[in-house]
């Protein structure tokens, strides 16, 4: 059986979660097969051969992505992070070359967001809740629960993070063995690989916590409508409640009153606005219901310690961090800094984001008879 070549793009600031996922699948499917049947390779257009993940946590080694087209892989993996959002549009010919000549191009998170940015007239297509909140906010007509990864001909996307191991499974693992995919998510100790069509939260407000205080409704109200903000009767209406009890129950399940909470998630929007797109601050603070730019500025400040302005100037004058190097001059292979996640219950208040940003470990030594 030929091997199946899997090429791994990766740009500065990429998702460690997402990298980590695509290459412990594909090993430990290795294992369980007992034969190196996926061939991966982690490629870059960067001209460094040492590239950082978001936030510094991990650096990994690649080699050009134009050297691995001179012979086409079966797929292509395009990791998420805030370096493919400015370089995807050069890849974008060479994606519908490889797409010509029959390999499989699969869009991580951000990855796919921009490619759909790029390419609106694409059809069928998902990515992070985060990333189709922020296209609707930019006029974009999108469904309100995104599926987790969506197949249209050759070019899979798909919502990332977690999600990833899912569309691996199914599109890299499982057309090659489909009981070889099964057992390799029971070895990752999932109950099972999710269809594509299992949809995603719809906000990290989406959790069981919320509905046992019967506030999922007024908050899915609040983020639907974050560019004319309801009031609070008109929330109170949504709650099926009286305004006074709806401001005691957020105070008592969230520490804050729905106006503050309400603010908070409008100006949550905006930072992401701010950057991850390229819409001016008073474009911004229209979309997030302020009545003008200044306004949006003062309570960003107050809420971030900084204005919008300064956060987008910080981000790109954010200088590169200088790399060690080996008595031979070569730069050294570098650990990889994975930040663990940090338990959370129901009194943290829903005010902070969510974050997940661990990759998976396997922790098995001893494997059983290879599958046939």
């Amino acid at each position: 059986m030929a091997d199946t070549r899997v090429v791994i793009l990766v740009e500065t600031g990429f998702v460690a979660t997402e990298l980590a996922l695509v290459l412990d699948i594909l090993r430990i499917a290795n294992r369980l097969g007992g034969q190196d049947r996926f061939q991966t390779q982690i490629c870059s257009s960067s001209g460094s051969t040492m590239i950082d993940s978001l936030d510094d946590g991990m650096s990994v080694r690649a080699t050009p992505f134009r050297a691995m087209l001179a012979v086409p892989p079966d797929h292509v993996v395009v990791l998420g992070g805030s370096g493919i959002r400015a370089s995807l549009g050069q890849f974008c010919a060479k994606f519908r070359w490889l797409e010509r000549v029959g390999s499989h191009i699969l869009l991580l998170s951000d990855a796919a967001y921009e490619w759909k940015r790029l390419n609106a007239e694409d059809g069928a297509f998902t990515t992070h809740w985060e990333n189709q909140q922020l296209l609707r906010d930019t006029l974009v007509d999108l469904e309100e629960s995104p599926p987790l990864y969506l197949r249209n001909g050759r070019i899979t996307t798909a919502a990332g993070m977690i999600a990833t191991a899912d569309v691996v499974l199914s599109e890299i693992v499982a057309p090659l063995s489909e009981k070889l995919a099964q057992a390799t998510s029971q070895m990752l100790v999932m109950n099972g690989v999710r269809e594509g069509n299992a949809p995603q939260p719809c906000s990290e407000n989406d959790i069981d916590f919320l509905r046992v205080w019967r506030l999922e409704a007024v908050i899915r109200h609040m983020e639907q409508n974050v560019e004319t903000p309801v009031c609070m009767s008109g929330l109170a209406r949504v709650a099926g409640t009286s305004v006074r009890q709806l401001e005691r129950r957020f105070v008592k399940a969230i520490g804050q009153t729905p106006v503050a909470f309400y603010r908070t998630l409008r100006l949550r929007r905006g930072k992401v606005m701010v950057e991850q797109t390229s819409a001016s601050i008073a474009e911004i603070a229209i979309a997030c219901g302020f009545s003008c730019s200044s306004a949006f500025s003062r309570v960003f400040l107050r809420e971030f310690g900084r204005s919008p302005t300064q956060l987008r100037l910080q981000l790109i004058a954010r200088p590169a961090k200088p790399r060690e190097t080996r008595a031979d001059g070569s730069a050294p292979l570098a650990q990889p800094r994975v930040k663990l996640p940090t338990a959370s219950d129901a009194s943290i208040r829903l005010n902070r984001a969510m974050s997940f940003s661990s990759p998976v470990a396997e922790g098995r030594r001893s494997w059983p008879a290879p599958l046939t």
